[in-house]
């Protein structure tokens, strides 16, 4: 049973490890040469529990040539402190993943101090925040950039920080960032990255816009955008992601757009875009209950409707999976409308040489105009196969 002594996962709480450090001390010497994926999940920041993190950090620290995946979920106050000096190269590491409670953005440099020796096997790395990473990409920490192929931080100080910072892992495919607005750096010259497949922002609608602006990304599928604070004086930057997709030359496969303030004109020109026409999936979420206007219009709904006697080309023709969720999307559409729309998505696909929708999420206000029939109809639907969520 060699997998036996490949992974350990020790949680902290109430003061206590489990399994005991001296059980995760045998665990670790009976593992012999094999890599290790070694977990840590620390339930808060009482005093008892930072001690045995300390203690099983203590352990795990002295088997890092054999590091291979790492994951540490701590809730400090001071992991940096706990884990002590790292020393030794990690020449098997290929994925760590480390978030912390808080934000100790000037605390956790000890930690990071393990890139310091060679991580040639390094291609994930997923953090709460970079210690040395200010304003710049990098200001002084061994990250090795170049070869990573996943990369999420949760906090970066700004969008030039950002650009930077991708600009830097040249093999990127899969990235989340977490992006303030601190005035930072000037973005880059605008790049284009070939092989980013996956980008998920949390940020602001201006730092969005200026980030569009300064990318290109030709392989892009994924994007999933999470809205931060408010709109500010601009809003949703449709034209610069118009531009950007242009540009890019993208066939989007699956795209998620949480509590942007994007309104129903936006959204209208982004699903009529020839970017989107590859989406599968779609997902509008909007729970900021002071939303301007609802996104998903009766025009949306219209146009998102698979009508014979339509004069445009059908929109979304691949759309498989639509998910539409809270207060902002939709208060104004009545339930047969929407029924209109999910029906014609489910049986008259055929005539139009469209993928069938299988698959409805509705997470609908109080106030929606639920319909006796639009009601019966999802029913049917329901009953039928549709999935409905």
């Amino acid at each position: 049973m060699p997998n036996l002594w490949c992974s350990l996962r020790v949680v902290v709480t109430r003061e206590t490890a489990y399994p005991a450090p001296n059980l995760v001390s045998r665990w670790l010497y009976n593992s012999g040469s094999l890599p290790l994926t070694l977990s840590l999940y620390q339930e808060n920041e009482a005093v008892g529990n930072q001690r045995a993190t300390g203690q099983i950090l203590e352990l795990y620290k002295q088997y890092i040539s054999r590091w291979k995946h790492i994951r540490f979920d701590l809730a400090g106050p001071q992991p940096h402190a706990l884990l002590g000096p790292l020393e030794n190269p990690a020449p098997l590491l290929e994925k760590f993943h480390m978030r912390t409670y808080r934000l100790y953005v000037n605390l956790a440099e000890d930690l990071f101090k393990i890139f310091e020796q060679p991580a040639p096997q390094l291609a994930k790395l997923a953090v709460s925040a970079i210690p040395s990473l200010d304003f710049w990409r990098d200001n002084g920490s061994s990250i090795p950039w170049d070869q990573l192929t996943s990369l999420s931080v949760d906090f970066v100080m700004s969008v030039g920080t950002a650009l930077n910072l991708v600009g830097a892992c040249h093999n990127i495919q899969h990235c989340f960032l977490g992006i303030e607005s601190v005035p930072g750096p000037n973005p880059p010259p605008r790049a284009t990255h070939r092989i980013l497949q996956s980008l998920e922002l949390s940020i602001e609608c201006d730092d969005l816009s200026v980030f569009l602006d300064y990318t290109i990304l030709p392989a892009l599928t994924n994007l999933v955008i999470r809205g931060k604070n408010s709109p500010g004086p601009h809003g949703w930057p449709q034209a610069q992601l118009s531009k950007h997709l242009k540009r890019s030359d993208a066939s989007l496969r699956h795209v998620a757009l949480h509590n942007t303030w994007i309104n129903d004109i936006d959204l209208s020109d982004f699903i009529g875009h020839s970017a989107a026409q590859t989406l599968t999936k779609l997902i509008i979420e909007d729970d900021t209950d002071w939303a301007f206007a609802p996104c998903l219009s009766y025009a949306v709904v219209k146009k998102l409707t698979f009508d014979s006697g339509a004069q445009n080309i059908q929109v979304l023709p691949a759309l498989e999976s639509l998910h539409i969720k809270g207060v902002g999307c939709l208060w104004c559409v009545d339930m047969a409308a929407m029924m209109d729309m999910v029906e014609s998505r489910w049986r008259r696909y055929r005539d139009y040489g469209a993928a069938r929708l299988g698959t409805l999420e509705l997470r609908l206000p109080a106030s929606f105009q639920a319909s006796v029939e639009g009601c019966a109809t999802l029913g049917k639907l329901q009953e039928e196969g549709l999935e409905v969520i």
